[in-house]
């Protein structure tokens, strides 16, 4: 697993980037943490429709 992660302020999102920050509690020098969680489906391939 990866360090800690040092994460900038938020550029580029014009009258948003206050709320991003806020948000995603940045900028911080070091020591913030990200959790991502992904999910995803699969056919195999006797299930997968007829072309």
């Amino acid at each position: 697993m990866p360090g800690p992660l040092g994460a900038p302020a938020a550029g580029g999102c014009g009258p948003l980037g206050g709320l991003v920050d806020d948000r995603l509690g940045v900028p911080a020098a070091a020591g913030n943490t990200i959790t991502l969680s992904a999910q995803y489906t699969f056919r195999t391939y006797d299930q997968l429709p007829p072309r």
